[in-house]
């Protein structure tokens, strides 16, 4: 489909600049219409835009992933014409550019076109977001042709104090500025059409070399095509292909293999489809976000591996509220998946970065490439051991979750743990302190994720349980004697009976 193509290549969009830091102050949010509630997740983009353009801040990120057909961890650089395919490397948002690889060959680095003009059609202009935008269609030279039509009309809301249109499209004159509403073929009316759906203010920051970056990239793209041109027959050409690769790809591929922590185990989708969710769009929510939470971790070096679980487990703690409360997953849904991603984090062992191994030269005779030898994986078999952090004193009750409300009512798991498990919310007394009911109940319920924990498959998190019921320990120590007659009896029934 040519729209496909041409949007692609306008959201794909480099001259060399000095800076380093781009921030950025809206976050627009683009979705392909015509498309049902399901699919909605994957059909949509963002562009992150500064607040005004310049001279001096006239670059953009745009993130199309159904579009370009990238990975969910690969941006677009805009700065001008011009277009670079960026990943983000680490949790300091630092980034770089997508490298190209023998069997995976792309360019990153792309011109759009020459020159960009917006004539404006006798189209009616269209009403969206509430917003009145008009109807322009986009014509482009390229490699000294006369102007051409691309078959792309972009409805501009020429009134918005929000210009994203100068960031994506460097006009040739009498440049057209607005804030893009939709995009799409000709006829604007289809379901080809991306829509805006919302502006979010945002204040943030990436650090991105581009200098630096492209000289890189250059490198080893010259080193690749250096290879696709040497090839004079079928058989050299494998022979050069096997070499070259070897050549070229070695030391990547070592840093890539080897030099890299391994991600979480649901990153690879494993065992995510067999979670039991109720909610008719959970699973489609799901499936989205384990690309955001995987994303940071594509590059991390090994060592990192607590600093990761440190990002993750903070970031995946919304999961619970405001999944819940922006009506994306039902409460128990939302439970079931904190917990799946729960264990999987905590389950990630520090690893050693391991230094390279001294390569020895072989040539060889067929081609007269010359090319080192395979490098030996690395096998990681030590128990890691991380160090103790006393954190339990500064829990509270409204802190706590439950392993066991993820049980479902027939669960075999309900025999292996005390009775009153199963009715936590009838056993706790009508103390006169409401206080004390929250501790209570808080208390019982960490006691039986403690014992649920013994079995496999349960996804308890020990330290985090054990914190609790330490500090539930110290609270009734602590504030026993402030009590009432009455209270500090029912207290002491309720923990005497607790099985």
């Amino acid at each position: 489909m040519r729209f496909i193509y041409i949007i692609g290549l306008l959201f794909f969009g480099i001259n060399l600049f000095a800076q380093q830091t781009h921030t950025f102050k809206y976050r627009l949010d683009y979705q392909l219409e015509g498309v049902n509630s399901e699919e909605s997740s994957y059909f949509k983009g963002q562009h992150y835009i500064p607040g005004k353009f310049t001279e001096q801040s006239k670059s953009s990120i745009v993130f199309f992933p159904f579009l370009s057909m990238s990975t969910n961890n690969e941006f677009v650089f805009i700065n001008g014409n011009s277009a670079i395919t960026i990943q983000n490397k680490d949790l300091e948002n630092n980034f770089e550019i997508s490298q190209p690889q023998y069997y995976d060959y792309k360019d990153a680095v792309k011109v759009l076109y020459d020159k960009a003009v917006l004539k404006k059609t006798d189209r009616e202009p269209l009403k969206i977001m509430g917003k009145t935008c008009n109807q322009y269609q986009l014509f482009i030279e390229e490699n000294g042709e006369d102007e051409k039509d691309v078959d792309l009309v972009l409805c501009v809301d020429e009134t918005s104090e929000i210009d994203n249109l100068s960031f994506l499209i460097q006009q040739k004159t009498n440049p057209v500025k607005g804030l893009i509403l939709a995009v799409g073929p000709s006829n604007l009316d289809t379901n080809e059409r991306i829509i805006l759906k919302k502006i979010t203010p945002i204040n943030s920051t990436i650090h991105f070399d581009a200098e630096k970056e492209l000289a890189l990239y250059k490198a080893t793209k010259d080193s690749l095509e250096q290879i696709y041109n040497s090839y004079d027959s079928d058989y050299n050409e494998t022979v050069a292909v096997d070499s070259a690769y070897a050549a070229v790809d070695a030391t990547t591929d070592y840093a890539y293999y080897d030099d890299y922590m391994a991600q979480p185990k649901f990153c690879d989708y494993v065992g995510i489809y067999d979670l039991k969710f109720e909610g008719e769009n959970s699973s489609s929510v799901a499936s989205s976000y384990l690309s955001n939470v995987c994303s940071p971790s594509y590059y991390m070096k090994k060592g990192d591996e607590e600093k990761y679980k440190k990002f993750a487990l903070k970031e995946i703690k919304s999961i619970k509220k405001n999944y819940v409360k922006s009506g994306l997953m039902p409460k128990k849904d939302a439970e079931i998946f904190y917990e799946f991603l729960k264990k999987d984090i905590l389950a990630l062992k520090e690893s050693t970065p391991i230094a390279p191994t001294p390569v020895e030269t072989i040539i060889s005779t067929e081609s007269g490439t010359t090319i080192p030898p395979p490098v030996a994986y690395y096998e990681e078999n030590e128990v890691y051991v991380w160090n103790y952090e006393s954190s339990y004193k500064n829990l509270t009750p409204e802190s706590s979750d439950y392993a066991i409300d993820n049980l479902d009512a027939t669960s075999d798991y309900w025999k292996g743990i005390p009775a009153y498990c199963s009715k936590i919310d009838s056993i706790i007394p009508e103390f006169s302190d409401k206080e004390l009911a929250k501790h209570a109940k808080n208390y019982a319920g960490q006691i039986c994720d403690m014992y649920l924990g013994e079995f496999e498959g349960s996804s308890v998190w020990y330290k985090g349980t054990l914190d609790a019921i330490r500090n539930e320990q110290l609270y009734f120590q602590n504030n026993t004697e402030q009590l009432s007659n009455k209270d500090k009896k029912l207290l002491n029934e309720f923990l005497n009976n607790l099985d």
